[in-house]
């Protein structure tokens, strides 16, 4: 199933019929260029919110987030089986559940204005 049927699928199947309306039209007036899929590894760190192709080798499924890490402290082992305290990101990544399993990713689209 393609991303694109997925879409249209899941919005076509729940939600009001405005909110289903304006999804479908964001999606229709996207430009090809916009919806194309990149690598994973070019996945934006500005902030922006953008869906991920997640894949645990026989399913795919899609999730939405962005790039929003939390600083803290965290321990790591250190010699003759201490730890140590270091500070650093906790985690990177805001409303993806399987980022760690993402293959590609695509912008997220805005909706159309309201006519």
């Amino acid at each position: 199933m393609t991303f694109e049927e997925w879409y249209r699928r899941r919005v076509r199947s729940g939600g009001t019929f405005e909110a289903k309306v304006i999804a479908n039209d964001a999606w229709d007036a996207a430009p090809t260029a916009a919806r194309a899929w990149q690598p994973i590894e070019t996945a934006p760190r500005d902030g922006a919110w953008f869906v991920i192709r997640v894949t645990d080798g026989k399913d795919v499924w899609f999730e939405a987030g962005c790039y929003e890490p939390l600083m803290g402290e965290k321990f790591v082992e250190a010699e003759g089986g201490l730890y140590r305290k270091i500070a650093g990101p906790i985690y990177e990544w805001t409303g993806f559940n399987n980022f760690h399993m993402a293959t590609a990713w695509t912008v997220l689209l805005e909706p159309p204005e309201a006519k």
